[in-house]
């Protein structure tokens, strides 16, 4: 790889100067050299570019100079891979690229799976001990057609689809991003507006939550929709992590849990003593003003804190164990319940059931949908389900959608129920009539 001559008179100009490793002028300047070299050398040469998800958090959490120390841990950590060994480059903030020569081209997937594998371990700063998971955008050189700026641009494409399709994991360029990019763009910008208008485009709809032992509902989880006037229907999976990356989970996350709280108190009023479980996402629950603003809804809306059960995804894990526990504590401290929602698809495992101040599970859909078909996957229910059972948090398991799947739920004591099979989520008038029935 010819980059070495280009790098030997590099001064301060190409290096960073919290992590003294090259910056990005260095990264085009190896990228300029190569390209002028011998195209035949692109051929399966690639580039990598590396974004921490949720960087302004760890800062937010603990401290900027946390966050630079977590900055140099991981560069540490990303030279000690052969195969990007000094030419890791730090192109400020929380983003980081690499190049790999030709030799290693065909591993390409291989040496981003280590990466990722390398980075998901632990890192102990200031004697906490912090995970992370990254973005990672890859493209082959050739696709630049000889242009840095043009392969730094499908770089950022890779990483923006990364981004907008859940994190946590790492995307290959193709040219098909360019209009899924767009279409992103044309949604944050529907979304903003929709917002700033007054919520008018967005609804709350609930989906019963089912006791197991008597068939009866005890409770609900409210859930969001948006009609746009741009742009129709969308989908929650498409709007709700575009909300979290700009910001905008914020504000919808307070509509929901006033909406929310408010239909509980109707509900309550009518004599049906139903609770109502919402969504928070890892931002919501960061926030500095969680419980004040929790308390403050409860009290607007005269609703004891036991109607109300915070659901929080797995993410949540991957910031400081420690903290996360206090945050939990504080909210059943004021009665709020805590559901650990989706368990099984992400970070958690039993000691973090065993750590987590929870007072319910719920296990993902993905599992349920196998049960009738893999005793190994009823059997990982059934052991969680004990488990839970051990330190008093109850089960609920979600996408139940055949009278048999409930049979063989029922018979290993899970507590609660959720699913078409008992209903689709539906209106507050809808949902208030299933309750007379």
């Amino acid at each position: 790889m010819p980059m070495n001559n280009t790098r030997k008179q590099a001064g301060y100009k190409y290096k960073d100067v919290l992590t003294n490793h090259p910056n990005r002028s260095q990264f085009e300047r190896d990228l300029s050299a190569i390209y002028a070299s011998n195209t035949l050398s692109c051929d399966h040469s690639f580039v990598g570019l590396i974004n921490i998800d949720n960087f302004k958090l760890v800062n937010h959490t603990y401290s900027y100079l946390f966050g630079d120390q977590l900055l140099i841990k991981m560069i540490h950590r990303l030279n000690q891979i052969p195969e990007i060994k000094n030419f890791v480059y730090r192109f400020g903030g929380d983003e980081f690229a690499f190049i790999v020569d030709n030799k290693h081209g065909e591993h390409i997937f291989e040496i981003a799976q280590k990466i990722t594998y390398v980075l998901d371990l632990p890192f102990e700063i200031e004697g906490k001990e912090l995970s992370i998971t990254v973005s990672m955008g890859l493209v082959y050189m050739k696709e630049g057609e000889q242009s840095v700026m043009e392969l730094l641009r499908k770089l950022n494409l890779a990483v923006n689809e990364c981004k907008s399709s859940g994190k946590n994991k790492f995307v290959l360029y193709d040219s098909f991003m360019k209009k899924n990019y767009e279409d992103t763009l044309t949604l944050e910008v529907a979304l903003k507006k929709a917002v700033k208008s007054g919520f008018d485009e967005f609804d709350v709809v609930f989906q019963p939550i089912i006791d197991a032992t008597n068939g009866e509902i005890s409770s609900a989880e409210a859930l969001m929709r948006w009609n746009s006037v741009e742009l129709g229907v969308v989908p929650p999976v498409r709007f709700i992590p575009v909300a979290e990356t700009s910001g905008m989970i914020i504000l919808l996350g307070k509509y929901i849990l006033d909406r929310s709280l408010r239909q509980v108190k109707e509900w309550l009023d009518a004599k049906l003593d139903i609770s109502v479980s919402v969504n928070f996402s890892v931002l919501q629950m960061l926030q500095s003003d969680l419980i004040s603003s929790v308390m403050e809804a409860l009290q607007l809306y005269k609703v004891p804190a036991k109607y109300l059960t915070i659901e929080i995804t797995e993410s949540l894990i991957i910031n400081d164990i420690t903290r996360v526990i206090e945050i939990l504590n504080a909210l059943r401290g004021i009665g709020v319940r805590i559901a650990i929602d989706d368990f099984g698809t992400g970070y958690s495992s039993l000691n973090h059931l065993r750590r987590l101040p929870l007072d319910y599970v719920k296990i993902d859909r993905s599992f349920i949908f196998n049960i009738e078909f893999d005793p190994y996957t009823l059997a990982f229910i059934d052991t969680i389900t004990k488990f839970c059972h051990f330190k008093n948090t109850k089960v609920c398991c979600e996408g139940i959608e055949t009278i048999t799947q409930r049979k063989m739920l029922e018979n290993i004591d899970v507590d609660f129920l959720q699913g078409y099979l008992f209903s689709k989520p539906i209106s507050a008038l809808e949902f208030c009539n299933l309750l007379k029935r």
